[in-house]
């Protein structure tokens, strides 16, 4: 499911955004590459704890930088 979670969560932040999906890159910064103010951002993060069945604390959240970082932080909790 590794490479899944990426893609969805590309696919769920290209959502909320107005972007394709091609123009969004696992590395990219929520905020600072894509342009996502503290809104989208929450509204990612709620998207990503209904996609995936899991949920994602404030001071978790807060700190995440890249789209990979948040990846990471899926993947984690799934595991759990």
């Amino acid at each position: 499911m590794d490479n899944n979670v990426e893609e969805v969560l590309k696919q769920i932040v290209a959502d909320q955004l107005g972007r394709s999906i091609e123009e969004i890159n696992i590395n990219d910064e929520l905020i600072n590459d894509l342009g996502a103010d503290s809104l989208d951002a929450v509204e990612i993060t709620v998207s990503i704890e209904e996609q995936f069945g899991i949920k994602i604390e404030d001071a978790e959240y807060v700190d995440l930088k890249t789209l990979n970082e948040y990846a990471n932080l899926i993947k984690t909790k799934l595991e759990k």
